[in-house]
């Protein structure tokens, strides 16, 4: 591929190097070659989850989370899509996930080929998660759970590894305690041994990788407008154990004020 392409060229410069590999699947039209599609389409329908049972009619109300229903269901930009049972939606996304993960696995092999594979770090981070039919919704533009986890990832480079025993110990643990997307900017310069701009927004989450279950942080908010009416915006705010979601007028500072409330 043409990332690993890359990979391959400018490790050889010996210099460092940052290289931002993106993949445009699994947004939709979901698609896979043949033999993944055939792969899904082969297994039982009980094999995928079922969210189904959550199209519960009180959940939506005219105000707050309804602000989100009808603009999260990019499934209908798509002709006939009606037609295509949930169940078989759901093996298309897997498919293109299936997929993309294995374009992954010729990126990493190619990191690890390489003559930098030891200074190297990788970082796999989605911009969004989707809802497949939970709640009723097939699409990402919400603030509720299933849009905003998003698949994130931290592989330390083996020369990191080898200078920190804590962090080699933690390798492959997950961590319980919410993280935000601007995290990731300060953790790639905390794990590059350089000092992060000032003002740049984030923390780093070394500590997270040297002690997986001993290092918490309070919260992670997450902001999405709502498109039934673009004068109130979403917001969320996640702990561990809950997720808060509430409506606000699309002002300056209504992240602070929802807070100071």
């Amino acid at each position: 591929t043409v990332a690993a392409r890359r990979v391959r060229e400018l490790a050889e410069t010996g210099q460092p190097y940052f290289l931002a590999v993106g993949f445009a699947l699994p947004h939709m039209p979901w698609r896979a070659p043949a033999s993944i599609m055939d792969h899904f389409a082969a297994l039982p329908d009980s094999s995928f989850p079922d969210p189904f049972e959550e199209k519960d009619p009180h959940f939506w109300t005219d105000h707050s989370s309804g602000w989100s229903r009808y603009s999260s269901n990019e499934i209908k930009m798509f002709r006939n899509w009606a037609s295509v049972a949930e169940v078989d939606r759901a093996r298309a996304y897997y498919a293109s996930v299936s997929f993309v993960d294995k374009m992954l696995g010729r990126v990493v092999e190619a990191v690890r080929g390489s003559a930098a594979a030891d200074s190297t770090l990788i970082v796999l981070w989605g911009d969004h998660g989707f809802h497949l039919g939970d709640h009723d919704l097939w699409g990402k533009k919400t603030v509720f759970e299933q849009a905003t986890r998003v698949p994130f990832i931290i592989v330390p480079s083996p020369d990191v590894l080898r200078a920190n025993k804590a962090v080699r110990a933690s390798v492959g643990a997950g961590v319980a305690a919410p993280t935000d997307s601007v995290d990731v900017f300060p953790t790639l310069t905390d794990l590059a041994g350089i000092a992060a701009p000032e003002g740049v927004a984030g923390t780093s989450l070394l500590p997270f990788l040297a002690s997986p279950a001993g290092f918490t942080r309070g919260a992670a908010i997450s902001q999405f407008q709502s498109h039934q009416s673009r004068r109130w915006i979403g917001y969320s705010i996640r702990t561990v154990h809950h997720r808060l979601i509430v409506y606000a007028p699309r002002v300056r500072h209504s992240v602070k004020r929802l807070m100071q409330a």
